[in-house]
């Protein structure tokens, strides 16, 4: 389930770095409330500044924090303790809801208009690899304020609009990178 739920937190990541590139450089910050399916839900932060993405979260063994570079093709896992550093080839495919694209809403059902906590949206419904999958897609910021399947659901909350440094998006100088050796599926 853990498993699980780091794979959709990986989907929910990849879909906001598609949409804020795809409508300009947001920039903003916001807590991430991930709610698993039967268990206690837990909280993070986000960070979103064009299609980089960095998501933190705290829990008994460490902090973990994922960085998304699709400008330079790796994705780093930041572990502390120990201060190491994970890299692995960025790929679009290891999302397998897709990213959401102006093809994938024009393929979603558009289910219609909601209001999620204080910001319109458009509400879609996708089905890939036979997983119904619900998106909450704000209409002021064009980014998922809220996905939801049968495994969980990630919301977002206290956005806030903001200038980032570049070095939220980088690997600290104190931690020991390792590299991925095991090969990508092929695309």
């Amino acid at each position: 389930m853990v498993k699980t739920c780091t794979f959709f937190i990986i989907i929910f990541l990849i879909s906001v770095a598609t949409l804020s590139g795809a409508h300009g450089a947001l920039e903003f910050s916001a807590s991430l409330i991930v709610s698993p399916t039967g268990l206690t839900p837990y909280a993070g932060k986000i960070f979103v500044k064009g299609q980089k993405i960095r998501q933190e979260h705290s829990g008994p063994g460490g902090t973990q924090i994922m960085i998304f570079r699709p400008d330079i093709q790796v994705t780093w896992i930041l572990t502390k303790p120990g201060n190491m550093c994970m890299q692995m080839p960025y790929l679009a495919s290891d999302n397998p809801f897709g990213e959401w694209t102006t093809l994938k809403s024009k393929s979603a059902k558009f289910v219609g208009k909601e209001v999620f906590r204080g910001m319109p949206c458009s509400k879609y419904q996708a089905v890939e690899d036979g997983i119904d999958t619900l998106y909450w897609i704000s209409d002021q910021l064009f980014f998922p304020v809220k996905i939801q399947n049968r495994d969980e659901t990630i919301e977002c909350e206290n956005i806030q609009r903001c200038r980032l440094e570049d070095s939220l998006f980088e690997i600290p100088a104190s931690y020991r990178k390792t590299i991925n050796t095991i090969a990508p599926p092929e695309e």
